[in-house]
């Protein structure tokens, strides 16, 4: 016996990438009163199968981004310190770190939103894929996704445990002291 509310099918799955667009808590709490309220259909928890493991593959390359936009910081620093060491070392050289570090931050400024900008047009094109039931573009930021959305299924099905679980350091071989 059941306690859950009927829901329909079609309701559900609407919901669901309603909160998948809105992103964060309004997902958790969709998915969750769905998941918990709701009885829902095997086709309504496929969707909701792909919807996540698709906001995982997303979070995942988001988060891969924002390390290394955020690891730029050391790469402008390592190019003002070596300007300003060889303007120190060579008496003739007389490098203007400004306009390096004003180039730098340019480029990955413009980076930054054409990473974010593909972000956005690939959730489109989930949604717009998941309406029509044909697979998604191909392209690097897809494919990339595509690759943590694989192991976030393989996590699911193999039921939390990961497949390929980390091995230990390898030991040096211990020599016998004579």
């Amino acid at each position: 016996m059941t306690n859950k509310v009927k829901i329909e099918a079609g309701l559900a799955s609407i919901l669901l990438v309603l909160g998948f667009l809105l992103g964060g808590m309004s997902f958790a709490l969709v998915i969750m009163f769905l998941l918990v309220f709701c009885e829902l259909d095997q086709n309504t928890k496929t969707n909701a199968s792909k919807i996540i493991t698709f906001a995982v593959g997303i979070t995942l390359f988001s988060m891969i981004w924002n390390i290394i936009f955020s690891g730029s910081d050391i790469i402008i620093d390592f190019i003002e310190s070596t300007v300003n060491l060889i303007n120190t070392l060579v008496e003739d050289a007389d490098l203007d770190v400004s306009k390096i570090v004003l180039v730098a931050n340019y480029v990955l400024t413009y980076a930054d939103k054409a990473v974010e900008f593909l972000i956005t047009v690939t959730k489109f094109a989930f949604v717009i894929a998941l309406f029509s039931g044909k697979p998604i573009f191909s392209n690097p930021v897809t494919n990339k996704i595509n690759e943590y959305v694989n192991k976030a299924i393989n996590y699911l099905n193999n039921g939390g445990v990961s497949s390929a679980a980390p091995q230990a350091a390898p030991q040096a071989p211990t020599t016998p002291e004579k």
